[in-house]
């Protein structure tokens, strides 16, 4: 510290040195441009007299060429010369009557008899030679009389050439005046800095005092950024970056010591219900109540970390595995015995607990981290509100790894572009007019050269919210194919692309699809969007509202799986869609259950009857079409027709709209 204050000090007095030398040597310099200005100004010609002796000059140059065009007759390229000639000389009598000159030597008595003069001349010659640039035809007595003009010109111009001495000495009065002015200004400026930079020294002085009182109190302020850096603002326990460096630091200790720790992985159980019911502010104040809970249960040894939203994490110090379990149950029962009352309301919630003993086999935060995770969901899967210690060896944690697996598969196959998609064809079940193609767009995921239908991976992509990811590429996947196709897909009547129940709810994808649906010289009306009943019923205000959205830009909507709920037809009067596709579950045994044949015709008259068109999908057999044609259901999908293809075979199916008739009336067709 004490060499930092003097090297302060070096500083400031070099600094002030420095000021004082540049001060002076710019009022020395100042001083030496006065007197070169003297020197050189005092000698020198005025603009205005020159402006004069060039006019002269051009008179008498102007005068020669007349005289040349006279004496050849203007022949040759002579006049062209002379409309040159003429051209700059009435540059310089622009000079002169309205450039700077005008105020130099106005005041001279030739001056006024001058301009009289050169006026009277352009009042002849401007007509003559014109303004559209052209030489001027040669005219003999004309030009004599301009020849006699400009010789009137001469003696006006010598006049004020003789008399010019007055206006140059007046000017450079003038001008020296204005310099010695601006360098008594300077040095009066220079004077002032000189103070202020003195007065800037002992400034300095006072401010390295000042300066070292602050640095006791950025000190002060250091350590509690530090602090705040490592601890949750909320809870005042540790943060996620805290609890991991300490993590870390724990599993870099000898196995000996390391074998004594164990880690406890927390997650509330129904704190969203609380949070929807008494806003952030009620949220917040239940976890600062749990943060105090779990403290008050672990030892003063242990360490708390609050990294999540909901999800708090312990490393327990010097615990065997029967007490790590004891002090975790401890934890689960105080959470589940505690009431939070909240605006005259009383809320109960649970916690699950993932135990992991730490030991030789870990070697980094996140594996540990997973692994506490793993336990944690499995407590939840098994009924929430308990601990799950893990094993290795335990099938559940065999198959949460193997879930975990997933959601790294699915995000390299995102970040890689190894999703592809795919179509298959929708048929009409009955004849009709329109025989454009119907299809719906399918996700397939390419891995280790296999194609992975999405029923392996969607159920874990909704849990770990990847599926609204997973829907903005194919989304956007689908609209540039879309664009880049449009002049060809003019027999396509729609595709269908599904979208998840996550989606639906979420705004930023409901900013993102108007945007698509949006976007210049787009046709939205080739669009159908599914969204599955279970979806739309579970935020029904939200699909509500989305669904106008989407069909006041042209697209359609279309409830998928319907029938598979148990309110199917009571929702159905509030969402806006434009068709029900029925679950291929009642397609499987349909010819032989009277029950699948009964739900079958109820959605087709409640479709009916409500303005709607009935899609069925899984149809396998020709049996099972036939007796669909009969119940009235409009379009049918399924292997029968079409085994789903890449999205880019659809344009070799697309029909021939300009001699059709009729569409065809869902008959087997040919396979791709």
């Amino acid at each position: 510290m004490f060499a930092t204050r003097r090297q302060i000090d070096y500083v400031l007095v070099t600094l002030a040195v420095v000021a004082l030398m540049l001060l002076a040597g710019m009022m020395a310099l100042q001083h030496a441009q006065l007197q070169a200005i003297e020197e050189t100004v005092s000698d020198g010609r005025t603009m205005g007299e020159w402006d004069i002796f060039q006019l002269q000059v051009e008179q008498l140059k102007l005068r020669s060429e007349i005289d040349a065009v006279l004496r050849d007759g203007g022949k040759g390229d002579a006049m062209s010369r002379l409309a040159l000639r003429y051209g700059i000389y009435v540059s310089r009598f622009e000079i002169i009557r309205d450039g700077f000159s005008q105020r130099l030597i106005g005041e001279l008595p030739g001056h006024h008899r001058l301009l009289a003069a050169l006026n009277r001349f352009s009042v002849e010659a401007e007509p003559y030679f014109g303004s559209d640039g052209l030489p001027p035809v040669y005219d003999d007595a004309t030009l004599r009389r301009l020849r006699a003009e400009v010789d009137a010109i001469a003696s006006p111009i010598q006049a004020v050439l003789l008399s010019s001495n007055h206006a140059r000495h007046k000017v450079n009065s003038d001008y020296l005046l204005a310099v010695r002015t601006q360098v008594h200004t300077a040095w009066a400026i220079c004077l002032a800095l000189l103070l202020v930079a003195s007065a800037f020294a002992i400034l300095a002085l006072r401010q390295k005092r000042i300066a070292v009182q602050r640095n006791l109190a950025l000190e002060q302020l250091h350590g509690e950024l530090s602090h705040r850096a490592a601890h949750d603002s909320l809870t005042g326990l540790a943060n996620r970056d805290a609890f991991e460096r300490l993590l870390g630091s724990t599993l870099e200790a000898p196995p000996a010591t390391r074998d004594k720790h164990a880690v406890l992985f927390i997650d509330l159980d129904r704190f969203k219900f609380v949070n929807d019911s008494c806003g952030h502010s009620g949220g917040d104040q239940l976890l600062r109540v749990v943060a105090d809970l779990i403290r008050h249960a672990v030892r003063a040894t242990d360490t708390v970390a609050r990294i999540g939203g909901d999800e708090f994490a312990i490393i327990l110090d010097t615990c065997n595995p029967t007490s790590a379990r004891q002090l975790a149950e401890k934890i689960c029962l105080g959470i589940d015995n505690y009431r939070f009352l909240h605006s005259g309301q009383s809320f109960r919630i649970g916690a699950s607990i993932g135990l992991v003993m730490l030991g030789e086999r870990w070697h980094s935060v996140s594996a540990v981290m997973q692994a506490a995770d793993s336990a944690c969901y499995i407590a939840k899967e098994a009924g929430r509100n308990r601990v799950y210690v893990y094993l290795d060896s335990d099938l559940g944690v065999q198959t949460q790894r193997g879930v975990t697996s997933w959601v790294r598969r699915l995000h390299d196959a995102l970040d890689e572009g190894r999703m592809r998609l795919y179509w298959q064809r929708i048929v009409p079940l009955h004849a009709q007019p329109d025989m454009r193609l119907r299809g719906e767009i399918l996700l397939r995921m390419f891995e280790d050269g296999k194609l992975i239908e999405p029923g392996a991976f969607m159920t874990v992509a909704e849990r770990y919210a990847l599926v609204t990811r997973i829907d903005r590429w194919v989304v956007g996947a689908v609209f540039d194919w879309l664009s880049e196709a449009s002049g060809r897909l003019d027999g396509v009547d729609y595709l269908s692309v599904n979208l998840s129940g996550q989606s639906v709810s979420d705004p930023e994808f409901q900013r993102f699809m108007t945007e698509q649906l949006q976007r210049p010289g787009f046709d939205a009306r080739g669009l159908c969007f599914e969204v599955t009943e279970t979806s739309a019923i579970t935020n029904l205000q939200q699909s509500i509202t989305f669904f106008d959205a989407l069909r006041k830009l042209g697209a359609r909507v279309l409830l998928d799986d319907f029938g598979s709920g148990m309110s199917s037809f009571t929702y159905l009067k509030n969402l806006p869609v434009d068709y029900l596709k029925i679950d291929g579950q009642f397609m499987r045994q349909l010819g032989s259950d009277a029950y699948d044949q009964a739900t079958v015709r109820a959605i087709c008259e409640v479709a009916r009857a409500t303005g709607k068109r009935t899609v069925a999908e899984g149809i396998e057999t020709e049996e099972v079409a036939e007796m669909l044609r009969g119940f009235g259901v409009d379009y049918g999908q399924g292997f029968l027709w079409h085994v789903p293809a890449p999205l880019a075979s659809l344009q070799e199916h697309l029909p021939d709209t300009r001699n059709a008739k009729a569409a065809p009336s869902g008959r087997p067709l040919p396979r791709d």
